[in-house]
């Protein structure tokens, strides 16, 4: 299946719009795999807990939110290398 947002709309197969792996509607208590990601167990994982966390970081207290933007902030200020960079 090829999954695509389009505006706010998730869509399936060819078509305008941008590719992605996954989609979180924590409103709805809805998460979308692609099902491309089968054959790529690591890769599954990896977005399946990122499209977790969109549930989970509501329901956080703000003090658990500014602690974990605590060290983002210090993992920016020294250049570390992660997932994003």
């Amino acid at each position: 299946m090829e999954l695509r947002a389009r505006g706010h709309r998730l869509e399936t197969g060819p078509g305008p719009g941008q590719e992605v792996h996954a989609a979180s509607y924590p409103r709805q208590g809805r998460l979308v795999l692609d099902t491309a990601l089968r054959r790529q167990p690591a890769e599954s994982a990896r977005i399946f807990v990122h499209e977790l966390f969109h549930f989970v970081w509501p329901r956080l207290a703000n003090a658990e939110r500014w602690s974990w933007e605590r060290v983002l902030r210090e993992e920016l200020r020294g250049r570390v290398k992660g997932e994003l960079g």
